[in-house]
């Protein structure tokens, strides 16, 4: 089936197509779907929601509150559209955090310069970052490079929910890292939650250099622009 004609299909038709093509691959989804693992998406049945984890926009933390384990990690909304059907796709509550891209880019960093969460970002890192100690550098002469920004903790936003421009956006409601506890409580209450959010993974910052205005230079607002 040709690229064009596969785009044409309906999604559920999609999802069979998928099936049939790879029955193993599908299975495996499903198994996750079932799951209370870490990973597992179980939560997002018993909730009817979605929640798009977009990287180092306190994920982590919510997706722990309101599910129990890092629910679905980083994947965006066209893995979602495999796992579920249409009706549940569409039915489901879609929600996301975003974060101010300039400080995104800054704790993206340090997180990784850090170690990241685990082998792999360390390895990436040891790969990509060794050497890069100076934050101006990294945005002035590195981060434009596409095996940087093929990673996951640079990918830009918009590619997590499908959006084109700001009357485009997948998920029902946009959360902001900016005023988190706040949207955090208008989604908790939704979902027959707790309202308080407990803060995990924050990435350590240097005493100094505390706040992310303080680090960026004409040239890098304009780099991460």
């Amino acid at each position: 089936m040709s690229s064009e004609v596969f785009r044409g299909l309906s999604h559920d038709l999609k999802r069979q197509w998928q099936a049939w093509r790879k029955p193993g691959r599908h299975q495996r989804l499903m198994d996750y779907r079932h799951s209370d693992g870490e990973y597992g998406l179980s939560g997002f049945d018993e909730t009817k929601s979605i929640f798009v984890h977009i990287p180092k926009a306190a994920g982590i933390s919510v997706a722990k509150a309101l599910y129990g384990n890092l629910a679905g990690g980083h994947s965006d909304l066209s893995f979602y559209r495999r796992v579920f059907s249409f009706q549940e796709y569409s039915n489901y509550f879609k929600f996301t955090f975003v974060r101010n891209p300039w400080d995104r880019v800054y704790s993206a960093y340090s997180f990784l310069k850090a170690g990241g969460w685990n082998d792999e970002d360390q390895s990436w890192a040891n790969t990509h970052l060794s050497g890069v100690d100076d934050f101006e550098v990294f945005v002035n002469e590195h981060l434009a490079n596409s095996h940087i920004q093929s990673h996951i903790h640079f990918k830009p936003q918009c590619e997590f929910v499908d959006a084109r421009g700001y009357l485009n956006c997948g998920v029902d409601f946009l959360g902001y890292f900016e005023n988190i506890q706040q949207d955090f409580s208008a989604i908790a209450a939704r979902l027959s939650k707790p309202e308080q959010l407990p803060h995990q993974n924050k990435t350590q910052r240097s005493e100094h250099r505390a706040h992310y205005r303080e680090l960026y230079t004409s040239s890098m607002i304009e780099c991460v622009a």
